[in-house]
């Protein structure tokens, strides 16, 4: 059985009921404010009932805040090993494993480039992202419109890529290297 929407309702309802004690509300007032009735909003703080959209942003217009505020988790998340997202690319055999994705601006990740092989040309991000790569094993070129780098084996650089990029094993090895995205 998937639990993860319990798992959602729980830490929905009890962000807001943290939220609605904090400001000192009652179920009753939150109820007028809302047109919700106490019992399904005292449902809906246990984590017992699953608020319909509708339902879910009067609540957070009740509790004067976005429904992002109500959504936003706890950041501590752990994923095992084995449980990441994996993607091969058939042609290149470049390896990209997602690591985390602690918010929706910044995503890590690492790869692994066989010898020779050249990534696709990844579109230009919004103005000011930009990429760290950290190279744990290998050699590695990365090319953007204004520069070409090339990385060892413990190198990091910080490329900015608001313009079209892509990277290239340069070595005769594996490259392994991490990659953090940031958002502008």
């Amino acid at each position: 059985m998937n639990r993860t929407p319990q798992k959602h309702d729980a830490a929905f309802g009890s962000a807001i009921r943290l939220r609605r004690n904090r400001l000192g509300v009652t179920l009753d007032q939150l109820s007028e404010q809302t047109g919700i009735s106490t019992a399904v909003l005292s449902r809906v703080e246990r984590g017992q009932h699953s608020p319909t959209l509708h339902n879910a942003l009067s609540i957070a217009r009740g509790l004067g805040c976005e429904l992002m505020e109500l959504l936003q988790h706890d950041p501590t998340e752990i994923i095992r090993a084995g449980d990441n997202l994996r993607f091969v690319d058939k042609e290149t055999g470049i390896e990209r494993i997602a690591l985390a994705r602690p918010n929706p601006s910044i995503e890590l990740l690492k790869y692994v480039v066989p010898p020779g092989m050249t990534s696709r040309h990844f579109a230009a991000h919004e103005s000011r992202s930009q990429e760290v790569f950290h190279i744990l094993q290998g050699s590695l070129e990365i090319h953007t419109a204004r520069k070409t780098l090339t990385l060892q084996a413990g190198d990091t650089a910080t490329v900015l890529v608001d313009m079209e990029h892509w990277f290239r094993n340069v070595g005769s090895e594996p490259a392994h290297f991490v990659l953090m995205i940031m958002g502008g």
